[in-house]
């Protein structure tokens, strides 16, 4: 498994080597689009001591995840050309709302189902937390409880994790038939996905003590070896 990480991650480092300008660009507008439409809910939610602000800002969000998850798809896009040895362009980001982002939909709300249903204790404990804000051991209690239900969220939808890339190769594949063709796909290498996703952990950690800086070059970096694993499975 390690020597094929480290051979996945080579070639994605070799695909990127050049072409990093068009996708550092749009990751900060995607960032951007996320913080200023973000931002009025969340100052709602800060302000606010009722439930139904906390109920406005987890709609909210639901939305806003929408449609950036169709300008992550453009991002997706844009790493598969590179793959390719194909040139990436900022306007790519557009990429599935040119091309039915309909289909990506069914796949948004399965992925969000999944995280909604592993994070009910979280979303139980916000909401208790309304009435008791000053108990420690009740927010650490919810912090705790969101890291697992993270944890187990992306667990289950591993298999899922070549759904985008197959929908984008093939516009005729429907969302939920992206799911099911990502499953077998991966059945019987999803150990060494988990490895891999894994294996960018200590990336992720150097990332936020960059202030967070340093998600600029690893989340192209681990969709780049994502796509690059993508593009070996395919070819067995």
């Amino acid at each position: 498994m390690r020597e094929q990480s480290a051979r996945l991650k080579g070639r994605a480092r070799t695909a990127l080597l050049g072409n990093y300008t068009p996708i550092i660009v749009s990751f900060i507008i995607l960032l951007l689009l996320f913080l200023l439409a973000s931002y009025p809910f969340n100052y709602s939610l800060l302000i606010s001591q009722r439930n139904s602000a906390i109920i406005i800002y987890i709609i909210a969000n639901i939305l806003i995840m929408l449609v950036l998850y169709e300008f992550l798809i453009g991002l997706i896009y844009m790493t598969m050309k590179i793959a390719r040895g194909e040139q990436a362009y900022v306007r790519d980001l557009l990429f599935a709302f040119r091309n039915r982002p309909d289909r990506f939909i069914p796949v948004f709300i399965i992925r969000e189902l999944v995280f909604f249903i592993c994070l009910l204790p979280s979303y139980a404990l916000m909401f208790i937390s309304v009435s008791y804000s000053n108990l420690l051991w009740l927010n650490l209690a919810r912090i705790i409880l969101t890291l697992l239900g993270v944890i187990v969220g992306l667990l289950i939808t591993a298999f899922f994790s070549f759904t985008e890339l197959i929908l984008i190769e093939d516009s005729s594949v429907k969302g939920s038939e992206g799911l099911k063709l990502s499953r077998d796909m991966l059945r019987g290498h999803i150990g060494q996905l988990i490895y891999i996703l894994i294996s960018f952990i200590g990336y992720y950690i150097l990332s936020i003590i960059s202030f967070n800086i340093g998600f600029l070059w690893t989340i192209p970096y681990s969709l780049e070896t994502l796509v690059q694993y993508y593009y070996d499975l395919k070819a067995v």
